[in-house]
């Protein structure tokens, strides 16, 4: 890997992890959460979807889990409006950290000279839904998915679309884990079993 790459993905990696801590460590931390995003848009009337839209862009970027916007949307909008608001802004969302990591990173990971790597970066290019589905599977919906896809070699389209096929796993997910916390059969009979 040449040093200016190896500059553009320590400098990508001192960014997200500045953002994370500030996220972390600051007051902007609190409004990533469910209780104060519904004062935020509430209060807001018509301009809470923008609220909504930009706290989604600036908490991914900050690594916050997307998981966090779902479950406000869904319980601020409604089921069905929130799921599709949020899917819509998932996605705009990860095409946006998408980009950014690209402009500073470059294509960084495609330089490194590892068989293992390699193949593994092929699997990217040649099969983008089915690694994308995995690697939502397992980090469901972490900004750092974004990232990381955007210093191989796949395409904006392949990633755009891959992207909005692999994220039905997790928004299925957590739409499904949060409507059976919230239920009445979980909050009578499973808890029930764990008092004593």
């Amino acid at each position: 890997m040449s040093k200016s790459l190896v500059i553009r993905v320590v400098g990508l990696v001192s960014i997200m992890l500045s953002l994370l801590l500030l996220a972390k460590f600051s007051s902007l931390g609190s409004y990533f959460s469910v209780q104060r995003l519904q004062e935020l848009t509430q209060d807001a009337g018509p301009l809470g979807l923008v609220i909504f839209f930009l706290v989604f862009l600036i908490g991914t970027l900050m690594s916050v889990p997307g998981a966090v916007f779902l479950v406000f949307a869904f319980l601020t909008y409604g089921y069905i409006n929130g799921i599709l608001l949020s899917f819509v802004a998932a996605q705009i969302c990860a095409m946006i950290n998408f980009y950014f990591a690209r402009f500073v990173g470059g294509k960084a990971l495609t330089e490194i000279k590892n068989k293992r790597i390699n193949k593994l970066l092929q699997n990217v290019d040649s099969h983008p839904i089915s690694t994308l589905f995995w690697l939502r599977f397992f980090l469901l919906l972490s900004p750092v998915v974004n990232y990381t896809l955007a210093l191989t070699n796949i395409s904006t389209r392949k990633f755009f679309i891959a992207n909005a096929f692999a994220m039905l796993f997790p928004f299925f997910v957590i739409v499904g884990g949060t409507i059976m916390v919230r239920s009445t059969f979980f909050q009578e009979v499973v808890l029930s079993w764990f008092k004593f």
